[in-house]
C-alpha cells in the first residue's frame, strides 16, 4: 500500500482497516490532494486480500471533516471546480459502493462534505461533542456529494429538507435521536466503530457484498425493479448454500 502524507491507514490482524483522515490543521478540509489520496487509499484497501470492513475517521479530536477546502475553491476556474466537484461524488460514492462494511467514526465536526462522507458509510458513531451540519446553501453552494440522497434516504424528505435549507446544526444526541448515528453516543467511537465491524459475522463476503448493494438499490429503483434484483442476487450468493 502506498504511503500518504494526507490520509493514515491502520490495518488489525483480524481483517479491519482503520483509515484516519490527516490534515489536523485544516480540520480535514477536503482539498483536492486530499481527495485524491483518499480515493487512492479506498482502492488499495479494496485490493487487500481479507478486508472485513472500514473505520473511516480522522487524526484531529477537533474535527472528523469540515467539507470541501473553500479557500482552494476560491482560486479554481469553473472547469476546474465542475472536475473537482465531480471527483468528490465519486469518491463518496465509491465509499456507499465498497464490498465489505464501512462505518464513520465521528469526533469533534462533520459539516458540508464532511457530514456527506460519514452519510456515505454503512453506519455512524459519534461522541458527544460531535456536531452535524449541511451548511452548504447559507454559502451559495448545494451538498453535492450525494448528501441530499443519503439523508433524505436516513431521515426522510421533509426532515431532511429543513436540515439542508437552514443550515441546521445538529448535536450528536440530535443526530442519534433522528437515526443518523448509532445509539447511543459513545466515548471512543473509533472503538465502536470497530467493534461494529468485528460483530458482522465473518466468511460470508459474497452474502455482504450483495446485501450492501441491495440496500443501495433501494432508493433508486421502483419496487418493481427492487424484485427483480433481490430474485437475481439470491441466485448470486452462493454463501445461501452453506448454512
Amino acid at each position: 500500500m502506498q504511503a500518504h502524507e494526507l490520509v493514515e491507514v491502520e490495518s488489525h490482524d483480524d481483517g479491519v482497516v482503520v483509515v484516519r483522515l490527516n490534515r489536523p490543521t485544516a480540520l480535514n478540509a477536503l482539498s483536492q490532494a486530499l481527495m485524491s489520496q483518499l480515493a487512492d487509499t479506498l482502492e488499495d484497501v479494496q485490493r487487500m486480500p481479507g478486508v472485513r470492513g472500514v473505520v473511516l475517521s480522522s487524526t484531529s479530536p477537533r474535527a472528523f471533516c469540515v467539507g470541501a477546502d473553500t479557500k482552494e475553491i476560491a482560486t479554481l476556474s469553473r472547469q476546474q471546480f465542475i472536475v473537482a466537484n465531480r471527483r468528490g461524488g465519486e469518491v463518496f460514492q465509491r465509499i456507499e459502493d465498497l464490498p465489505f462494511p464501512v462505518a464513520a467514526a465521528v469526533n469533534g465536526y462533520a459539516l458540508g462534505g464532511g457530514f456527506e462522507l460519514a452519510l456515505a458509510c454503512d453506519a455512524r458513531f459519534a461522541s458527544e461533542g460531535a456536531t452535524f451540519g449541511l451548511p452548504e446553501v447559507s454559502i451559495g453552494f448545494i451538498p453535492g456529494w450525494g448528501g441530499i440522497r443519503r439523508l433524505s434516504s436516513a431521515i426522510g424528505v421533509a426532515r431532511a429538507k429543513r436540515i439542508v435549507l437552514t443550515g441546521e446544526r445538529l448535536t450528536a444526541a440530535q443526530a442519534s435521536e433522528l437515526g443518523i448515528v448509532e445509539h447511543p453516543i459513545v466515548a471512543d467511537p473509533d472503538a465502536a466503530a470497530v467493534e461494529f465491524i468485528r460483530s458482522i459475522p465473518e466468511g460470508r463476503q459474497r452474502s455482504i457484498a450483495i446485501t450492501k448493494h441491495m440496500f443501495s438499490r433501494i432508493v433508486n429503483e421502483p419496487g418493481s425493479a427492487n424484485l427483480e434484483t433481490l430474485y437475481m442476487s439470491e441466485l448470486l450468493t452462493e454463501d445461501t448454500y452453506d448454512v
